[in-house]
């Protein structure tokens, strides 16, 4: 299927996506509200120095001494792998909250120690604690191995990350979008509905006479005009589409350019073509298609049950409350008129298509909304040509 069709299924389905999106977004906002809380970060940044050498030493560029503090500032980076350093740290910061305990070893002999704590007005204290830890473990470690190694160029800063709800919110939400596009797409294949125009024609084995808006159906006028040339008979099917408002203004125009039309409404259960032509009082007292059946065989007593629209040369046979369609009852209404068209939404009326086989097939298909079960019954039922309208 081309990414075409997939845009059609997200524009179909664009409520879906939307809702997904809403709720997965709200939840991440709501949750992220009631459980966030702002992070402080606390850094301590030292230099360190052999206390025999010095700065003069430094200077001087003593090999060793150099080496022995850039590897003495390693060893102090896997200080923070001991939990006994964070406790320590706690403790002489007279308690408090730490975590993420850890250090960088950066240019030469410089380590930057840094943490996180949820405890802004211990941040201070607890990064002091830490610089005054770190000392006290040196003197210690100088004291029972030998060592002559100080911290130098000390700094201790802080700063506090604000935590910001819209930021999850936002993320929920684009989350949400993409559950939306994923099961937009699954709902389209798991309903059994035709969803491009590929698969239609495949169904069909034809082609597609045209591809329109269901808005621009109203104002087109080329499509009846193909209607008027291809065939006398037309059968105007809706698969689960209601064409009845499209099948009464093609009987009006072809009327208007001459015609003798008959229009037949061929949809038993959801009859209602007659609203549009005044006749609704009189249908309670006509059973349809089986009144017509027990017309006689002269063409003028088939007349008489054909209603009167109000407009010259073209009449109307509603459905009543009759089922049955009569045999021949099609060609006898072909000889009292230039145009018959009979319109049917599917599958409510799919008996009438075996009746109605000689007509043309007009068959109009709404992508996301017409079922591929229907149409491969058609294909089956109708062996001959089809024309095919998209609707979507």
């Amino acid at each position: 299927m081309e990414i075409l069709n997939y845009f059609s299924i997200l524009k179909r389905k664009w409520w879906l996506i939307v809702i997904c999106a809403l709720i997965l977004g709200g939840l991440s906002f709501g949750w992220a509200k009631k459980t966030g809380r702002n992070t402080y970060n606390g850094v301590v940044f030292v230099t360190v120095a052999s206390q025999e050498t010095g700065e003069e030493d430094q200077r001087c560029q003593n090999y060793y001494a150099v080496e022995a503090a850039q590897k003495f500032a390693e060893t102090m980076q896997n200080w923070t792998k001991d939990p006994g350093l964070t406790e320590a740290v706690i403790q002489k910061a007279g308690g408090g909250s730490m975590s993420g305990l850890g250090a960088k070893k950066e240019l030469w002999q410089n380590v930057v120690f840094s943490f996180r704590t949820l405890d802004e007005q211990k941040v201070d204290k607890l990064a002091a604690a830490l610089l005054g830890t770190l000392q006290e473990r040196i003197s210690s470690y100088n004291t029972q191995g030998g060592g002559h190694f100080v911290l130098t160029n000390t700094s201790v800063r802080s700063a506090a990350s604000i935590f910001s709800a819209d930021n999850i919110g936002v993320f929920g939400f684009l989350i949400g979008l993409l559950l939306g596009i994923v099961l937009a797409c699954l709902a389209e294949y798991s309903q059994g509905v035709v969803s491009s125009t590929d698969q239609a024609e495949k169904i069909l084995r034809t082609k597609a006479l045209a591809k329109l808006n269901p808005r621009a159906l109203k104002r087109d006028t080329k499509l009846i005009h193909y209607l008027n040339a291809v065939a006398d008979s037309l059968l105007l099917a809706g698969v689960d589409y209601n064409i009845g408002g499209f099948a009464v203004r093609t009987s009006l125009f072809l009327n208007q350019l001459g015609k003798k039309v008959i229009l037949i409404d061929g949809d038993f259960k959801r009859r209602s073509l007659h609203h549009f032509f005044g006749v609704s009082k009189k249908i309670p007292s006509f059973n349809g298609f089986t009144d017509l059946k027990k017309a006689s065989a002269k063409q003028s007593d088939l007349e008489k049950l054909l209603f009167a629209t109000g407009q010259k040369d073209l009449k109307f046979v509603p459905t009543g409350r009759g089922f049955a369609v009569p045999e021949n009852l099609f060609a006898r209404l072909a000889k009292l008129a230039d145009k018959i068209i009979l319109a049917t939404d599917l599958p409510l009326s799919m008996e009438i298509i075996k009746a109605a086989c000689e007509y043309r097939l007009v068959l109009f298909v709404v992508l996301g909304q017409s079922k591929t079960a229907d149409l491969e019954k058609i294909g089956r039922i109708c062996q001959k040509e089809v024309d095919l309208v998209i609707l979507g």
